[in-house]
């Protein structure tokens, strides 16, 4: 039996929840969206008597990530280099 579970991720751009079919969007310390919500959650954690909170992995960074539309931004800003993508493997 093949059995395929979908995955249930917020999408910001849209404000809506999308289902994922490969793999599930992983959140960026670079979105200020995500900061302030994640920083408001966890407040609000913080006022019950909590032994721990286990999360997943999307509140690390690989070391392949994160290059996404916020971190390009951020990094742009910080180092005032503009970032070219390549198209079609074209420099």
């Amino acid at each position: 039996m093949n059995l395929f579970l979908e995955v249930l991720s917020f999408d910001p751009e849209s404000g809506k929840y999308v289902r994922e079919k490969y793999w599930y969007r992983r959140a960026s310390p670079f979105c200020e969206d995500f900061v302030s919500y994640l920083k408001e959650l966890y407040g609000d954690l913080a006022s019950y008597p909590l032994d721990g909170i286990l999360t997943q992995d999307d509140l690390y960074l690989g070391e392949w990530e994160d290059f996404g539309e916020w971190a390009r931004k951020a990094f742009e800003e910080k180092s005032m280099v503009t970032v070219v993508s390549r198209v079609n493997g074209v420099d």
